[in-house]
């Protein structure tokens, strides 16, 4: 890294993805990439905090608008505060894969930084994420701006993270809540607020009923919303896409897979969804008649039909000959 920055004195990106990076690399960025934008330090294990502080000090890094963090265990609630003081005009940071994450360290970088767009706080499979709503909280009151929010398996998340994103972020456009599963249609209510959101991941949240979809019908993003999530959403019926389906006309990417009371009652309405590219009905019960149906979907090029024992060749058959999932590629 040296001989790197000493001639790339330009340097505008740069992926040290998985690499041995210590405190003394980092401080060679701090004092010399003056013009570095991008920067992924993802699954570097062998920094500190102490690295991160030649960030605050350094003049390398003040151009720097993205930063990926994930895996990095070592971070700690100071060395956040000290890269949203040395970065800033940073407005994307993903800290994915860290379990120790937690409500200290997130409030010190939303506190030290009021540039944030986009914000990614995912977490391993089989893992959670102790970040409870004061984390949400100080994201939003020092962020005003924010569009993507992401988090994952935040089981202490409640209802009121929802209230209090809808009423300070309303730029929101991307909101990805998988696993937060103590979500329910209390908070959808609120958010039908957000009149920008065109990506709504709820998958896992098992307390969202057919009352929550329909908030999320009635909102003022429904005409809009490009992608919907609602994987394992096991208290939804068909009444919910009865809802959907004439209120969400943009939607083209949908997932109700693991949705046990779907049916080929509800399945038949997704005709009326013209721009539909992406469905998952994986696990919902499902007969030929219900597959057969999506024939009339004639932008559909993903299709999950996993553990439908009902299914026999003959309705995919059917289906086939009018979608476009029978292209080159063939059904997936």
């Amino acid at each position: 890294m040296d001989i790197v920055t000493r001639g790339c004195s330009g340097l505008l990106y740069l992926n040290l993805s998985y690499c041995y990076v210590t405190d003394t690399t980092i401080r060679t960025l701090a004092r010399r990439c003056g013009n570095l934008n991008h920067l992924s330090l993802a699954g570097c294990l062998y920094f500190t905090s102490r690295g991160l502080r030649y960030i605050q000090r350094g003049k390398g890094c003040r151009r720097l608008v993205y930063l990926d963090l994930s895996g990095c265990t070592k971070l700690t609630s100071e060395a956040l505060q000290c890269i949203g003081v040395g970065c800033p005009i940073l407005n994307t940071v993903l800290l994915d894969n860290i379990p120790s994450l937690s409500d200290s360290m997130i409030m010190s970088l939303a506190s030290s930084t009021h540039t944030l767009r986009r914000v990614s706080l995912l977490a391993k499979t089989g893992t959670t994420l102790s970040i409870s709503d004061r984390s949400v909280k100080s994201l939003v009151q020092h962020n005003r701006k924010l569009r993507t929010l992401k988090i994952e398996n935040g089981t202490v998340l409640s209802d009121m993270s929802l209230r209090v994103l809808s009423r300070g972020c309303r730029d929101l456009h991307y909101l990805h809540l998988a696993g937060c599963s103590r979500l329910s249609d209390k908070g959808l209510s609120d958010v039908k607020r957000l009149k920008k959101l065109s990506v709504l991941n709820i998958a896992d949240c098992t307390r969202v009923s057919d009352l929550g979809v329909r908030h999320i019908a009635e909102s003022s993003f429904g005409p809009t919303l490009r992608e919907l999530n609602l994987t394992n959403c096991q208290k939804l019926s068909d009444i919910s896409l009865l809802r959907l389906t004439p209120a969400c006309p943009a939607l083209s990417h949908l997932s109700l897979a693991y949705c046990h009371h779907v049916s080929d009652t509800g399945v038949e309405l997704l005709s009326q969804l013209p721009l539909l590219y992406s469905l998952d009905l994986s696990g919902c019960s499902l007969t030929d008649q219900g597959v057969a149906s999506l024939h009339g979907n004639r932008k559909l090029r993903h299709l999950g039909l996993a553990e439908l024992p009902e299914i026999t060749d003959d309705g995919v058959k059917r289906m086939c000959r009018g979608s476009a999932v029978a292209g080159d590629s063939g059904p997936e």
